[in-house]
C-alpha cells in the first residue's frame, strides 16, 4: 500500500519547457538529430502529449553533449522495426527509450491538496489494480514491449557486436518516479535483496513478484529480455539541468550476459550516458 503526500512529476513543468528548449536549439545544428526534430515539430512540438518524445530530445542532447553521435531510428534488421538511437561508440549501444506515464489506477487512487498529491494505492473490491504491485506489473510490461511485438521479437537482434539498453523515464512511476530499490525489484526481483528485506518486497498469489531478468522468469517478453538487453537504465529526471540524465540514471545489468560486476563495468565505460553501476 502506498499512501503519500508527493509533489506529481507526471505533468510538463517550466524547467522541462525551459530544458527541451535549449536542447532543440543546440540540436538544430547537429545533423543526425534533424529526423528526431522534424519528428517534434510534425508532433506539434513542446506539449504535454509528447512528454516521451521530449525526452528522446534530451537524451539525444545529452549524447551530443558527451561528444557522441548517432543514428535515429536506427533499423536492426529485426522486420521492419527500429530502435530510437545507434550510438557511435566502439561497440555500439542499441538504444530504446521508453516513457511510464501516471497509470489510470493511479490516477483513481489520487486526489489533489493545493499544489500536492495525496494517493492510497491500496486495491479494492471495485478496483482491485490500484495496488503498488500491480504498477511495478504494468512498468514491467511497458518495458517487455520493447522487446516483444504480439508473439514476434522487436527492436533487438541476437547479441553480436551490439550493447543493447532499454532506458525509461520513470517519472509517472507511482507518482514520485520510485526509487532504486523499485527499479532493481523490477529488474532481479527478490535476487537481489537480502532475506530480512523479503517482508518489503511486492507479492502477487504469495509469491514474491518475478525480475525481468530472473532465470526462473517464464514470460516471453522476460526471457527475451534475458537474453538480449544487457542493460535497463532508469531515469527520473527532477531539476531538468544539463547533465542530469546521466547523474540520475540507475543502471542495472543482465547477469545473464554478463559474467561479472567488472564484466559489466568495463561495458557501460563505453557508454557516454552509463559508466556507472548502481545494482550489483
Amino acid at each position: 500500500m502506498l499512501q503519500s503526500l508527493v509533489v506529481l512529476l507526471d505533468r510538463m513543468t517550466g524547467g522541462e519547457f525551459d530544458r527541451t528548449k535549449r536542447a532543440l536549439e543546440v540540436l538544430s545544428t547537429v545533423s543526425w538529430a534533424e529526423p528526431l526534430l522534424l519528428h517534434l515539430e510534425r508532433a506539434g512540438g513542446i506539449r504535454p502529449e509528447n512528454m516521451p518524445l521530449m525526452f528522446e530530445v534530451r537524451y539525444a542532447h545529452e549524447l551530443f553533449l558527451a561528444g557522441s553521435s548517432a543514428t535515429y531510428e536506427y533499423a536492426t534488421g529485426i522486420g521492419d522495426s527500429r530502435v530510437d538511437f545507434c550510438i557511435d561508440t566502439s561497440p555500439p549501444w542499441l538504444i530504446e527509450l521508453v516513457s511510464v506515464r501516471t497509470s489510470e489506477a493511479t490516477r483513481r487512487a489520487t486526489r489533489k491538496i493545493g499544489q500536492l498529491s495525496e494517493t492510497l494505492l491500496m486495491p479494492t473490491a471495485s478496483d482491485p489494480d490500484r495496488s503498488e504491485v500491480g504498477e511495478i506489473i504494468r512498468a514491467q510490461g511497458k518495458i517487455g514491449e520493447k522487446v516483444l511485438a504480439g508473439t514476434a521479437p522487436t527492436k533487438f537482434p541476437l547479441i553480436g557486436d551490439s550493447l543493447h539498453m532499454i532506458v525509461i523515464d520513470m517519472r509517472g512511476f507511482l507518482l514520485h518516479g520510485g526509487d532504486r530499490g523499485d527499479y532493481c525489484e523490477i529488474a532481479y526481483g527478490r535476487q537481489f535483496f537480502r532475506p530480512d528485506q523479503f517482508p518489503f518486497l511486492h507479492y502477487v498469489s504469495g509469491r514474491p513478484v518475478k525480475g525481468l531478468f530472473e532465470p526462473d522468469n517464464v514470460r516471453a517478453s522476460a526471457r527475451l529480455i534475458q537474453k538480449r538487453i544487457h542493460v535497463i537504465s532508469f531515469v527520473c529526471e527532477r531539476d531538468f539541468s544539463e547533465g542530469e540524465i546521466a547523474r540520475v540514471a540507475c543502471n542495472v545489468p543482465n547477469y545473464n550476459l554478463f559474467r561479472d560486476t567488472d564484466t559489466a563495468l568495463e561495458a557501460l565505460r563505453s557508454h557516454p550516458l552509463a559508466k556507472k553501476i548502481d545494482a550489483v
